[in-house]
């Protein structure tokens, strides 16, 4: 027990409805408010690439796509959707007014450095909002920090979307008699999301900088799960439970030949392309065994 930091018991995953879900290498939390995934992290070894070699046919199928796994995301926005992001409000309430939290003089400079990359990517504008949401750090585990709107109260005022979460005995019914999984990671993926036309000013967070306003869907709004989730149903709705499951944010597809697999990933890089959605590929886990 010396190599673990904590053990988690039956009585804590129950108290916070976590199911693992070993063959995506992750754990599903199923609060009601903010049901999440919480990806497996192994530390890096340096016999890390001597694992099993991708098979030659799926490495025609990435070569085929390598314009849907950019380094990083096109310096544009994403093209208008029906499941563009809204944000309903209760009736009678306003977007709440907050000023900007006290950070340090470090978190200072990454604020102004990550408030650029998102200007110059065309993804948040100035805003001349009478309200907003502050900002906030939260360090990952790299040592990064990665910039965070705290919508809290906003999420409060807003009207819940109840989209139905995918029961995992139903998953394990999918994917258990399958022989090959990939499993895919949208590159930043709700920057990949519209914020609603009109709903713009609603997003806006507030910093010692001035006001910024989201025009694609930030982290920590309550629906955008729900809104992610919605779009990845709908475009791969004829492919759903046949060779893919998408569970919040991953994207599975799995058959039980490799022959298949590779006509299944080509399938869904093509819908991938159609929509200009864009994956991550270091983050993703191609033709693995059971």
């Amino acid at each position: 027990m010396d190599d673990f930091k904590m053990v988690l018991g039956m009585d804590f995953l129950q108290k916070v409805k976590a199911v693992p879900l070993p063959f995506l290498r992750s754990m599903a939390i199923l609060e009601e408010e903010k049901p999440c995934m919480v990806h497996t992290v192994t530390e890096g070894r340096e016999d890390e690439g001597s694992g099993e070699p991708m098979p030659k046919e799926i490495e025609r199928v990435l070569d085929e796509f390598k314009d849907v796994m950019p380094p990083e995301l096109p310096k544009r926005l994403p093209p208008r959707r029906e499941e563009d992001h809204k944000i309903e409000l209760e009736p009678g309430a306003k977007p709440p007014a907050m000023g900007p939290y006290r950070m340090a003089p470090p978190e200072l400079e990454e604020l102004r450095r990550q408030l650029k990359e998102l200007l110059d990517a065309g993804f948040i504008q100035p805003s001349k909002a009478p309200y907003g949401a502050p900002v906030l750090f939260q360090k990952k585990h790299d040592g990064s920090l990665r910039m965070c709107i705290d919508y809290r109260a906003l999420n409060k005022v807003t009207v819940k979307n109840k989209y139905p979460i995918p029961l995992t005995a139903d998953l394990f019914d999918q994917l258990g008699r399958a022989r090959y999984f990939t499993k895919l990671d949208l590159r930043s993926g709700y920057y990949q999301v519209r914020i609603a036309e009109g709903d713009e000013l609603k997003t806006t967070c507030v910093t010692r900088y001035g006001s910024y306003e989201f025009l694609v869907m930030p982290f920590g709004l309550t629906n955008a799960p729900a809104t992610f989730c919605t779009l990845m149903n709908k475009i791969f709705h004829p492919y759903l439970d046949k060779f893919v499951v998408v569970y919040l944010d991953d994207i599975v597809i799995y058959s039980n030949t490799l022959k298949e697999h590779e006509e299944h990933l080509r399938k869904v890089f093509k819908i991938l392309r159609q929509n200009k959605l864009y994956v991550k590929k270091e983050k993703c886990s191609f033709a693995k065994g059971k």
